[in-house]
């Protein structure tokens, strides 16, 4: 909240230049020590927005100002923190997750010096000095892993040191003030009230930002108390409950005796929901048809089951190892024996093996190897000929792609420079002249 001091019809926040003009218009002739009353205080809101996440291109940004890194490395870093949980992609945006706070905290705990971007920066420096030769390899490790001179180096303090993930406070709980708190455990993170309080475990994909001491509660609650079944399996009679895990929200129902003998233990059966199916528009037709996945669809002529389930990466069906995704979770529940049989005729695409959406087909075309298709990829549409593949432009639509447009990104893409292995340099003819030998004298 900021106070703005109202003198006659000049306001003093701060901001000269906003009231140069009224300073020369409006204010009176004020002597030294003179007192000066305020006629009135208006109080103003001012909210500062929250600094904008990081994407890659900022981070590389990021990197390079601080002196961390090479090009060469940036992708691998970038890499390397995604595939470690310390961050997600929602969008374009890099969002940190709650075990990337809890790690950056103890470190800098325990090795604060390690850490700092002055470190890295100077390493990179000693590092090319290695490389010129000014400087000895084992020198430098030896220095670091053992300690340069009486100072403790990496082995010392981590066989004194004790890792142990610090707490983040969120806050306290209303009625009882207890402390709310996040913690990294074996399977991620989760909240814990007080110190041998209930403990949830929270979503991978939930931003620090999002998660509130109510919703903290909410959480708590619901994973005490056993809440009201959502609906009942009508072929076993057994209760559905939505519940909330590490990786979101579920189905659970008992395990049946069938279920317990194919398992071989007695968990219950689980299903997540699938995207687009949101907790609170759940219905109960929805719920009974998702707790019968994985369903057999029927077998193949060679007598191979097939299966429809609902994996981590969506919905698919199944013949032994050969998986191949469906469009939409909905197919799940009616697509046929035929249906299936006819997706695994189909050649696996690249990527995971999974049979690409058609967003567009035109057809055969002059020039092209096969029939021109726009197919919905991995890392978004891409136009194809079964031969080349060109990735749209971005901001392109799929349904707007022309046919001579889609032939243009072929053909860009034929011609463009292949990446790959670099030759190797040939090796240089030796300059000096050979000098025949004289005959020996009789």
């Amino acid at each position: 909240m900021i106070q703005n001091l109202v003198i006659g019809n000049w306001k003093m926040n701060g901001s000269f230049a906003a009231n140069e003009q009224l300073l020369d218009a409006l204010l009176p002739a004020l002597a030294e020590g003179q007192q000066v009353a305020a006629e009135a205080v208006e109080p103003e809101g001012h909210e500062t927005k929250p600094p904008y996440r990081f994407t890659e291109a900022s981070l590389v940004k990021k990197l390079e100002e601080a002196g961390i890194g090479r090009p060469s490395t940036y992708a691998s870093i970038i890499s390397t923190i995604q595939d470690r949980g310390y961050v997600f992609k929602r969008g374009n945006e890099l969002v940190p997750t709650f075990t990337a706070f809890c790690v950056t905290q103890l470190l800098e705990r325990q090795f604060r010096d390690l850490v700092d971007t002055d470190f890295t920066a100077h390493m990179e420096n000693d590092l090319d000095d290695v490389a010129a030769g000014k400087r000895s390899w084992d020198g430098l490790v030896g220095d670091f892993f053992f300690g340069p001179g009486e100072q403790p180096g990496l082995q010392q303090r981590v066989d004194e040191g004790e890792v142990i993930y610090p707490a983040i406070p969120l806050g306290n709980a209303p009625e009882s003030g207890e402390p709310i708190e996040i913690k990294v455990g074996r399977y991620g993170p989760y909240v814990r009230q007080g110190e041998d309080g209930p403990i949830a475990s929270l979503p991978e994909d939930m931003p620090p930002a999002d998660l509130t001491v109510e919703l903290a509660i909410e959480m708590l609650k619901a994973k005490q108390e056993d809440p009201d079944p959502v609906a009942e399996d009508p072929d076993h009679g057994l209760p559905i409950f939505l519940r909330s895990g590490r990786f979101g929200f579920y189905l659970e129902r008992e395990a049946t005796a069938t279920e317990q003998e194919a398992k071989g233990n007695d968990k219950p059966h689980r299903v997540s929901l699938p995207k687009g199916v949101e907790p609170d528009t759940l219905t109960e037709d929805q719920a009974i048809a998702l707790i019968q996945l994985p369903r057999t669809v029927g077998h193949d002529p060679d007598g191979l089951e097939i299966q429809a389930g609902l994996g981590r990466y969506g919905p698919y069906v199944r013949r032994e190892k050969d998986y191949r995704n469906l469009p939409a979770w909905e197919k799940l529940l009616t697509i046929t024996l035929e249906e299936a049989l006819e997706i695994f005729a189909q050649p696996k695409q690249r990527g995971r093996g999974a049979a690409r959406t058609v967003l567009k087909d035109l057809g055969e075309q002059e020039g092209a190897e096969g029939p021109v298709k726009i197919l919905d990829g991995r890392y978004g549409p891409y136009v194809t000929d079964g031969k080349t593949n060109a990735t749209l432009p971005k901001g392109t639509q799929p349904d707007a792609v022309t046919v001579e447009q889609a032939l243009e990104l072929l053909d860009a893409k034929r011609k463009a420079p292949k990446r790959g292995r670099k030759k190797p340099a040939a090796k240089k003819k030796s300059t000096k002249k050979k000098t025949k030998k004289k005959p020996a004298k009789k």
